[in-house]
């Protein structure tokens, strides 16, 4: 199996397992937010995982598992064009 393969894998298995430990509590800047009164003046934004969740999943551990995949997914997406665009740019000099 490849580095990258594995690296895929165990990265999976581990946004897999952290997500059902993940807290329903609100977040650092939220709780500060509400605890100085200006929770209120935010505005609800909209997106593809809001509240890391998917929308027609609702709110779980799984669907909290899979925002996660998918936001990791396309963060190694990224990098990875990033990174051969780089090496193209690099060769051709």
């Amino acid at each position: 199996m490849n580095k990258t393969l594995k690296f895929i894998l165990f990265t999976s298995v581990l946004v897999i397992t952290a997500s059902f430990f993940a807290s329903s509590f609100p977040d650092g800047l939220e709780f500060i937010a509400e605890k100085l009164g200006f929770l209120h003046k935010g505005i609800a934004g909209s997106g593809l995982m809001k509240d890391y969740s998917v929308s027609f999943l609702g709110e779980n551990g799984l669907s909290t598992a899979i925002s996660g995949l998918l936001g990791i997914g396309l963060i190694m997406g990224i990098f990875t064009l990033i990174t051969k665009f780089l090496t193209i740019k690099k060769t051709e000099n």
